[in-house]
């Protein structure tokens, strides 16, 4: 039972350090998304 909970915990470690750089990737793609829109707002509110 115990060699079947550690292996569970190694393939949950895999796969979370497999997703953390996707979520980051989003996360600055979202960054920039957002940054892009503001300027976008600000030179609309301008003309």
């Amino acid at each position: 039972m115990e060699d079947n909970s550690v292996a569970q915990g190694v393939n949950d470690g895999i796969v979370y350090l497999m997703l953390v750089p996707y979520i980051l990737l989003a996360l600055v793609a979202y960054a920039i998304y957002r940054g892009f829109k503001k300027k976008e707002i600000k030179s609309l509110n301008n003309k």
